[in-house]
């Protein structure tokens, strides 16, 4: 698969069907407090007209669990998790988060990525960073 077959997929697959059924309102996305995002950057792909956004705070949320293991099922031409959305997650819009766990001994995957680390063994015993966590993926 091509980048640009790559690039097709993430929008005909993924980002066309979300908006679609968005703005049927067959979609509500919950709200969250905190209007961080995963980027920054505005792309054709990121537009959304402003009668379909309900409000600035709402957002879909995706979790990619154990990212590490996912790298040893590539595909054939060498395309893992990790490395498609390395070079599509510029392409995500702003209502979308995404959240991904990987072991530590493994954090090389999530190196180049654009987002917030954030070590989940720390939640123990840093009060703060548990409620952080809970406000960015809680209802």
């Amino acid at each position: 698969m091509t980048d640009h077959d790559s690039s097709d997929a993430l929008v005909e697959g993924i980002l066309q069907p979300l908006r679609k059924l968005r703005r049927m309102g067959l979609l509500r996305p919950p709200c969250f407090s905190t209007t961080r995002h995963v980027s920054a950057s505005q792309t054709d792909l990121q537009e959304e007209p402003r009668a379909v956004r309900q409000s600035e705070t709402e957002f879909f949320l995706i979790v990619v669990d154990g990212l590490c293991e996912s790298d040893s099922h590539s595909s054939d031409d060498g395309q893992s998790i990790a490395s498609f959305l390395r070079r599509h997650l510029h392409k995500f819009p702003d209502w979308l988060k995404l959240v991904v766990t990987v072991r530590n001994s493994k954090r090389h995957l999530i190196q180049g990525f654009c987002f917030e680390e954030t070590c989940l063994d720390d939640c123990l015993s840093n009060p703060e960073l548990t409620r952080d966590l809970m406000s960015y993926v809680t209802f």
